[in-house]
């Protein structure tokens, strides 16, 4: 069974719920095909084991005004499809995913692509072509609930300037056992504009929140900062970063390397007490950093230590202050550097008193 909504359809601080609640099995479609087929400030939910949404109308989904006005609730089962044809506008509705699949397909280099903006996932899987994020006012990605969510997609473009916004992802601890509960299977680059460079000076993304988000693949050198406040920045692969990414700023969240990755970082400052994680067999290099800021009072590394392999800073013993080396514990000892810049923490020698 399907549904057309192909004309102006005014619910204005209203609402529109669509779905089958009795037959999980039973196929419902609801096809979006004007500007006015969202109510201006209320609330379209979808609920049904097969239901479906369809958005078939660019211009419904406004890039302009003030935006975010209404809300799409996607419920368990329910799948959002905007076929590459159409898209999700920069001030499009709020999406909320209780479960579910939303398919944002468009993407490509003229901005036609879908605005990933304003969602709540909650056990929820996000498949997307281009998503673009932290355009216009902050864009905020929540995950909540009681399962973990995932995003996949082509590429994300993130970008911020004066008028623009943040990428802010704030995840709460879903799962409780340590596993990540957001997973983000996408490049994460820097949108350009070719006309006009200097539009987009300055990306910034935030992590917050006190669940994880685990990173695959590559996040462009040319975002301005990184910042983990609460919860963990999870590298589920050795290209998340690269020894020419500068931009990561523990700021009381942590950083953790997942079992068997090679991870690799530029400088990092630590402006609040925060941690690294090192899972088994894991390692990672940092650069050299004696001009970093470290305000924080501690940095505590925790995971296996295997001397000449776990940490290093630089390439050798003076690669960072003897200020920055005092705030390290690992495992909840003190360390130095050794010649190559690894971190130990064996004593520097043995003293024999003899009476």
């Amino acid at each position: 069974m399907s549904v057309t909504l192909s004309g102006a359809n005014d619910c204005t601080n209203g609402g529109l719920v669509f779905g089958v609640l009795d037959d999980a099995a039973s196929c419902y479609e609801i096809s979006i095909a004007h500007t006015s087929g969202f109510p201006a400030n209320g609330t379209v939910d979808v609920y049904g084991g097969a239901s479906k949404m369809t958005i078939k109308h660019d211009t419904m989904v406004s890039t302009t005004g003030t935006g975010w006005s209404s809300t799409v609730n996607m419920h368990e089962g329910a799948t959002l499809v905007v076929p590459d044809t159409f898209r999700w506008g920069a001030k499009g509705p709020r999406l909320v995913m209780e479960g579910g699949l939303a398919q944002l397909r468009k993407g490509n280099d003229t901005g036609a692509v879908n605005y990933a903006n304003q969602m709540t996932l909650r056990g929820a899987t996000l498949d997307g072509a281009i998503l673009f994020c932290g355009f216009g006012p902050d864009g905020v990605w929540h995950v909540e609930g009681e399962q973990a969510s995932s995003v996949t997609a082509g590429e994300i473009r993130t970008a911020s300037a004066a008028t623009q916004g943040t990428w802010i992802l704030d995840v709460a601890d879903v799962t409780g056992n340590g596993e990540a509960d957001l997973t983000i299977d996408a490049p994460i680059t820097l949108y350009t504009n070719a006309s006009n460079p200097s539009l987009y000076p300055d990306s910034r993304i935030v992590k917050r929140g006190s669940g994880s988000v685990s990173l695959t693949k590559s996040l462009a050198t040319g975002i301005a900062s990184v910042r983990v406040t609460e919860g963990a920045l999870v590298l589920g692969s050795d290209q998340v970063f690269s020894s020419a990414n500068d931009n990561l700023v523990l700021d009381g969240g942590a950083l953790e390397v997942k079992a068997g990755i090679a991870a690799s970082v530029g400088a990092v400052k630590v402006l609040s007490d925060s941690a690294i994680t090192l899972g088994e067999g894991a390692s990672l290099s940092l650069a050299a950093q004696p001009e970093a800021e470290w305000s924080a009072e501690e940095l505590a590394i925790s995971g296996p230590q295997k001397p000449g392999h776990s940490i290093r800073f630089g390439t050798s013993s003076s690669a960072l202050t003897m200020q920055q080396v005092k705030k390290i514990r690992y495992n909840g000892k003190q360390v130095r550097l050794d010649k190559d810049g690894y971190l130990l923490t064996e004593p520097f020698g043995l003293m024999v008193i003899f009476k």
